[in-house]
């Protein structure tokens, strides 16, 4: 029993290293970084102080700053300057098996015609 505890415990902590190394957002590269336009209809803050912006044209992709509270954006203020205008996101392009229907953008640049707004 006690030989099937070890094992069982060296493979969950295997398929836990292998998770956390799969979740990680990887340093942004010109290769690895995709950039669109987006209409938003709306910026705001989820319970994790990620900043987040919502496409007018809907869909279920979430363009997110991370912990953008925390270095100092206000999710209002950045709605009232961008609610309504195209907005170009640039973001790391990686799979995750926490997002695994690719749906979760971590933005690395924000601007909004010549404001840059965020760059990591």
């Amino acid at each position: 029993m006690l030989a099937f505890g070890a094992i069982g415990f060296t493979l969950l902590f295997i398929l836990g290293l292998f998770f956390i190394g799969f979740a990680m957002v990887p340093e942004p590269t010109p290769e690895n970084t995709r950039t669109v336009e987006v209409g938003v209809s709306e910026v705001r803050l989820n319970s994790s102080k990620d900043i987040q912006f919502i496409s007018e044209w809907g869909g279920d992709t979430v363009y997110y700053i991370n912990r953008g509270e925390e270095l100092g954006f206000n999710a209002n203020e950045l709605n009232s300057f961008v609610a309504g205008k195209k907005v170009s996101l640039s973001y790391v392009d990686h799979r995750s098996p926490l997002d695994w229907n690719n749906q979760t953008r971590h933005l690395v640049r924000v601007s909004c015609g010549d404001s840059l707004i965020f760059a990591q």
